[in-house]
């Protein structure tokens, strides 16, 4: 792990890092629901381990009508448990704020979501970093559906000869404990590039899989800079 790496493409690789990012999701129903994102990493000094922290602004037509307005907040404290040149362990927690300006840009409920990693490092810009994220609503509003639902992905980074280009597949299944166990799945792909001291773009697009699949296909784009 390089800090020299300035891609933001190691989920462990720690560093001060601010994201942009805009995501549109085409939901089931002829519904959207649009975030524009502000992300900040700020590593904690000599402890291998860093707080991410996540603000939204959203516009959605859920409620019949289109909202635009602040989204639910997300904090998020992750460690590297074990670190090694061939693989690597990463815990932590997020916690999701009911802090939505409406009930469409927001589940309407506190969570908490513990996470874990496990990265194997194949060689010079190739990992594979399959993990595992549990939400679980702890509070909020008492008319708004519990949330008790995991997401396993399977996160697959090939880097480009001279590290200023890569792609990721991240295959993913979702599966919510409050309704019978279903599960959706997605399919995400990451092309970004890197523009020069610490500065990079990518592109996301994503479709939705299943029948109870969350959304139908959503385009993420954004920007990074690592500092």
């Amino acid at each position: 792990m390089s800090k020299e790496d300035k891609t933001g493409t190691n989920p462990v690789n720690f560093q001060n890092t601010m994201v942009l990012w805009n995501e549109y999701r085409e939901l089931p129903g002829n519904h959207y629901f649009n975030q524009a994102v502000f992300e900040l990493r700020q590593p904690i000094q000599n402890s291998g381990a860093e707080l991410r922290l996540r603000v939204p602004m959203v516009a959605s037509d859920l409620s019949g009508d289109t909202e635009f307005g602040l989204g639910d907040i997300a904090l998020r404290y992750l460690r590297s448990v074990k670190l090694t040149r061939k693989y690597a362990w990463a815990a932590g927690l997020e916690t999701f704020f009911d802090t939505a300006s409406d009930a469409s840009l927001g589940t309407g409920k506190y969570q908490l979501a513990p996470v874990v990693y496990y990265v194997m490092f194949l060689g010079p810009g190739r990992l594979i970093a399959p993990g595992y994220q549990h939400n679980l609503s702890i509070g909020g509003d008492d008319d708004r559906e519990d949330i008790n639902s995991g997401c396993l992905d399977l996160y697959c980074l090939q880097m480009a000869k001279g590290g200023k280009s890569w792609v990721m597949l991240d295959p993913g299944l979702i599966i919510n404990y409050e309704d019978d166990n279903a599960i959706s799945g997605y399919l995400k792909v990451v092309l970004g590039s890197a523009i020069g001291g610490g500065a990079s773009t990518y592109l996301k697009p994503a479709i939705g899989i299943g029948g109870d699949r969350s959304m139908d296909w959503s385009l993420e784009f954004g920007f990074k800079r690592i500092w």
